[in-house]
């Protein structure tokens, strides 16, 4: 999916499932979601949907049910269509306070944007944005193959175990000179962890 955002032109994966009703001429393709049954759509997922709606320009969600594993029927409960543009907003006393601002929600991207453009400057690098939690920075990784030796700063927490099982994971896939990068990448990050057990010991 290419997405226009601003001054910024952008190459996304996306995996949307799309749904085409007849009966809906003025808007016929929805993205196709599914809940719990008797479940309503919480913040979160909200949230997620309305960003994929409009990077992918779908006007509209079909939020639907899977059939009890009793029935023997095909198909979908509970189906309703949501319109992207009332996403942001509650639909049940129970929410209150659930609703969110696209505005500022777009405001963070493209301020998230401006930031990796500052940052990733090398041509053809590879970065790892991530985050412990929802009160923490996030922190850019530097994974290209220039990247210097020594450990970079701040990554030394949580996050280096998981990042460290995605370089070896990546690796596993890979080969060459890609594939030694990642494996030297993961050793790098489990450093501290390695000098920690050797100073207890």
């Amino acid at each position: 999916v290419e997405w226009r955002f601003g001054g910024y032109k952008i190459l996304l994966g996306c995996d949307l499932i799309i749904f085409k009703s007849s009966s809906q001429p003025d808007s016929p393709f929805s993205s196709l979601k599914l809940l719990p049954r008797g479940e309503v759509p919480t913040r979160s997922k909200r949230l997620d949907v309305w960003l994929e709606n409009v990077m992918c320009d779908i006007p509209s969600v079909v939020w639907g049910s899977p059939p009890a594993q009793s029935r023997s029927k095909r198909g979908l409960e509970d189906v309703r269509i949501q319109k992207t543009a009332d996403l942001p907003l509650c639909e049940t006393p129970d929410e209150e306070g659930e609703e969110f601002s696209p505005e500022s929600t777009l405001d963070h991207g493209r301020r998230l944007l401006e930031f990796l453009k500052d940052e990733c400057v090398k041509d053809g690098g590879t970065y790892c944005l991530c985050r412990e939690g929802s009160g923490r920075p996030a922190r850019l990784l530097d994974m290209s193959p220039d990247v210097e030796e020594a450990p970079q700063q701040g990554v030394r927490s949580s996050m280096a175990l998981p990042l460290a099982s995605l370089c070896f994971r990546m690796a596993q896939q890979g080969n060459g000179e890609d594939q030694r990068r990642l494996w030297k990448k993961g050793l790098q990050l489990l450093e501290p962890f390695r000098k920690e057990k050797a100073h207890s010991s």
